[in-house]
């Protein structure tokens, strides 16, 4: 699940560093498209991060202290 978030979390940057730059960069076409969804990547790794954490839960209960 850590490579999965290391690469969204890589997505996100990207994304941000297209729109959110200042000029603007001149990026080639298909990278604009592909960068055009990165705001999604945000939901992506909250949802991969509650996932993980649920995954991970039973394990954490039988901990003495969870």
């Amino acid at each position: 699940m850590g490579v999965v978030r290391g690469l969204i979390v890589v997505y996100v940057m990207i994304y941000l560093m297209l729109y959110i730059a200042e000029p603007d960069l001149n990026v080639p076409h298909w990278v604009d498209m592909l960068a055009l969804n990165g705001g999604m990547g945000i939901t992506l790794f909250f949802v991969v991060s509650a996932f993980s954490l649920h995954d991970t839960m039973p394990l954490r209960l039988t901990w003495p202290r969870p």
